[in-house]
């Protein structure tokens, strides 16, 4: 996975985009964390990313992940 967030080779490249939201944001939280995944994701691309990483690791009792079967519906 170390390999996969630096790659930089051959016209791929990678990037990592958190994938939480703010707990006590409740389901409005959600909502903004989607969008601003989606437009992350989008900006990500235009700027010739070819590999999305998506991940959870910030998750704490402050930030809660996003459903990743949600994630890949908007995506």
């Amino acid at each position: 996975m170390a390999k996969l967030r630096t790659l930089d080779v051959g016209g791929y490249r990678s990037c990592v985009i958190p994938m939480t939201f703010e707990v006590a944001e409740g389901e409005k939280g959600l909502e903004k964390a989607l969008s601003a995944l989606c437009a992350a994701a989008e900006a990500r691309v235009d700027a010739g990313d070819t590999m999305l990483i998506l991940t959870d690791r910030e998750v704490s009792m402050e930030r809660a992940p996003i459903p990743a079967l949600l994630e890949l519906r908007i995506l």
